[in-house]
């Protein structure tokens, strides 16, 4: 699972941190595969995003080396902009890249549960500026 990813090193480990937990539940589902969750970070200066593609680069090299077929799970929002960075990041590998995010039916689902939460909490009179709701 590749995802776009925060510059600092604080940030991207709470973000390594929350992608463990859809890493953990889909080696439970699906026990005869490797998962793993990585940041591209390309917002980050040079230096940091450079080190961020070798550490995808050779971590998708070692599973393909141990003769494993490896397909990406980029953790993206939708299409048309950051899985041509991956393409570049991977490219001379053999890998499958499959969609992002969106568009999902389950995107919707959330969204429409992220706004009732909000009229709860604003009727509640607990809402406050950049609340979150989940």
């Amino acid at each position: 699972m590749i995802a776009h990813g925060p510059v600092t090193e604080n940030d991207t480990g709470a973000w390594l941190e929350d992608l463990s937990l859809y890493i953990r539940s889909l080696a439970q589902q699906h026990p005869s595969y490797s998962f793993f969750a990585l940041t591209m970070r390309d917002d980050a200066p040079n230096f940091i995003k450079d080190s961020a593609d070798k550490k995808i680069a050779s971590a998708v090299r070692q599973e393909i080396n141990g003769g494993k077929r490896v397909v990406d799970l980029p953790f993206l929002l939708s299409s048309g902009g950051r899985e041509h960075e991956i393409r570049r990041i991977l490219s001379g590998m053999e890998f499958t890249l499959s969609s992002p995010l969106m568009p999902h039916s389950e995107i919707l689902k959330w969204l429409s549960e992220q706004i009732d939460a909000g009229h709860r909490q604003l009727a509640d009179g607990a809402a406050q500026k950049c609340r979150s709701f989940h």
